[in-house]
């Protein structure tokens, strides 16, 4: 039997605790997520700077002038400037037993019913699942990919985030077809006046006669018709570096979730927020073309004002040629003026300080594992190998570098001159190559250096 939809049936009876959106909450979430991201930042910028020193420390590719052409030029010129990688030697040797006690071990979960204890025969689908899910983390959630990642960025950096989503994955498709075309490039068209399309194997034989050309045929041109295909639809893990998240600068503990806020920050290509466009309350992003329109063209003067430019005052934003930042907020803010905070996940343009659309969360609790090589108390850092082993690597370093710049075993003793020797340390300066002859009259008395 049929039956009657009718406006009355989808209507709601109560109409307590909603949140509804409008320009006021809009500008509220955007200026908030701006002016608390921004803020953030500053204050932990010398730590992310730190970061990027670690990842060099790591890989040490510092060396002699003649290789790298990296001269320091102290303490003297073409000096040596080697770095021996005390934490790549330990870190590479530590990922691979991190990989072998987690992603390497099979299977890598195992399913166990609880009911089994009271039925034994479902211990027969026990297995069966077992490999099911070891194949959909390791083939298509690729976690071994994922986890290796996370274990580098660990012991680089001392922190290693992972994000759980759910991801649907495209294929891009292609079908070969033809059209044909007349003397004069036309294509030959259907009654509604749109081209006439074939299959691309379409023999010669069957081609018609060309009306503009006597005594020729149309001619065939192949062309291509694009195409998706739905691989993926589920979960999947994303692994972050430290540094492309932002975490309040008074953070006391590792735990994300007990944060005010938390926020990821990404460059994505102008294509993927077209793709993206929609109601934020669907999961999807608006005032695209906005975006994409200050982007190219730059923010237009009316938007530029002294209280705009302060939102993200003091923020140093990297230049990426054709890459948008945007920045992916979960955090606790009042939307509906109540007094009490609300879960929201938003989307923002920093550069453009755009508000790209906001909701209510959808999850119980924000998506992330944190992971920690060392922790710290009272901190939302850990710390990696390069921070640890930062005196070792000094000494090591210094000592090398000393033994190359001076070319002896037993090193440079201290010089001892006359005052009469016609020495002068500002001018007889050390380097490789250095020339101090030749020897005259008023030179340098050979007998009054030692």
């Amino acid at each position: 039997m049929a039956v009657d939809l009718t406006l009355d049936s989808f209507s709601m009876r109560s109409t307590a605790n909603l949140v509804l959106p409008g320009e006021e909450v809009d500008e509220a979430v955007r200026r908030y997520v701006l002016a608390v991201c921004s803020k953030a930042l500053v204050a932990t910028a010398n730590y992310r700077n730190w970061l990027i020193e670690a990842t060099k420390r790591y890989e040490a590719i510092r060396s002699t002038r003649s290789l790298d052409h990296d001269d320091p030029g102290t303490p003297l010129r073409r000096a040596s400037n080697v770095g021996i990688p005390v934490e790549g030697f330990s870190g590479e040797a530590l990922i691979p037993r991190f990989n072998a006690s987690t992603v390497d071990a099979e299977p890598v979960m195992r399913v166990q019913l609880p009911q089994a204890r009271l039925d034994r025969r479902l211990l027969d689908f026990e297995e069966p699942l077992t490999n099911w899910y070891h194949d959909l983390l390791m083939r298509v959630m690729r976690i071994r990919r994922v986890r290796d990642q996370s274990h580098r960025n660990l012991v680089i950096d001392g922190d290693a985030i992972e994000e759980v989503s759910l991801s649907t994955r495209y294929q891009q498709t292609a079908h070969t077809l033809a059209a044909l075309q007349d003397v004069s490039g036309n294509f030959l068209t259907d009654e509604q006046g749109q081209p006439r399309i074939f299959s691309a194997n379409l023999p010669d034989e069957v081609l018609p006669d060309d009306p503009l050309a006597q005594g020729k045929k149309y001619r065939k041109l192949l062309i291509e018709r694009k195409g998706t295909r739905l691989t993926y639809d589920g979960p999947q893990i994303q692994s972050w570096q430290l540094r492309e998240c932002i975490w309040p600068e008074e953070a006391a503990t590792p735990e994300i979730n007990d944060l005010d806020w938390f926020t990821l920050q990404a460059w994505k290509s102008p294509s993927w927020f077209k793709t993206r466009e929609g109601d934020p309350l669907q999961g999807k992003l608006k005032n695209i073309e906005k975006l994409l329109m200050w982007h190219k063209h730059g923010i237009p003067p009316s938007s530029q004002n002294d209280l705009e430019r302060t939102l993200t005052l003091g923020v140093q934003f990297p230049k990426h040629e054709h890459k948008i930042l945007v920045w992916r907020f979960f955090g606790l803010f009042d939307v509906d003026r109540d007094g009490i905070d609300e879960e929201i996940v938003a989307h923002v343009a920093p550069m453009e300080r755009l508000l790209l659309g906001w909701r209510l969360t959808p999850f119980a609790q924000r998506p992330f594992f944190h992971f920690q090589l060392f922790k710290m108390p009272g901190r939302f850092t850990g710390r990696g190998l390069p921070h640890l082993s930062r005196g070792i690597r000094d000494i090591i370093d210094f000592q090398v570098n000393q033994a190359n710049n001076r070319t002896s075993i037993y090193l440079n003793p201290p010089i001892l001159y006359e005052v009469d020797s016609g020495f002068d340390p500002d001018v007889n300066q050390y380097a490789t190559g250095a020339k101090w002859g030749p020897l005259s009259s008023g030179a340098i008395a050979a007998g009054k250096v030692r």
